[in-house]
């Protein structure tokens, strides 16, 4: 993973997404002032990695949740890393919202010359540095995130596996 400040990375065994019910992974900023921010990802090493030229197809759920004051940023992204540290982003949300469980799904093919041996969950969120009343905490979670390869295998990575 990455620095952490101003806030904290668990597994929160009590909220799935549609057709879960192992928990999903949430990544929350530190209620208490204006102005803070929470950003890093997790990283997940794939059992077998993805050759050049391989398709893939990422299907996942997401959700934000929005504390006051209104985060005026919020970024979620998945990441895939080759061996050679190169990353690729090939799915991103910047949209601030309260989304509830959301599903999405990201298609993409490894590009020549590449392995990629990694995924990691990308999160970052700003509250505002103005706002009325106490602060409370924004989040942002991810669930049900399944890799599916050429070879047909299909992993879901548990939440688990991604939190230290």
């Amino acid at each position: 993973g990455s620095p952490l400040t101003q806030g904290s990375v668990s597994f929160d065994s009590t909220n799935n997404a549609t057709g879960s019910s192992g928990g999903a992974f949430r990544a929350v900023v530190i209620a208490g002032n204006n102005g803070e921010q929470f950003g890093g990802y997790r990283q997940f090493t794939l059992s077998s990695p993805l050759a050049a030229g391989d398709n893939i197809t990422l299907n996942f759920w997401y959700e934000k949740i929005r504390g006051r004051p209104t985060p005026n940023n919020m970024m979620m992204a998945i990441d895939l890393v080759a061996s050679d540290n190169t990353v690729y982003r090939p799915w991103s949300n910047c949209t601030v919202g309260n989304t509830a469980w959301t599903s999405a799904s990201a298609a993409w093919t490894v590009p020549a010359g590449k392995t990629i041996d990694r995924i990691r969950l990308g999160y970052y969120i700003r509250n505002a540095n103005r706002g009325r009343g106490g602060v409370t905490a924004s989040a942002e979670i991810f669930d049900q995130i399944v890799l599916t390869t050429p070879s047909g295998s299909t992993g879901v990575l548990s939440q688990q596996e991604v939190v230290p």
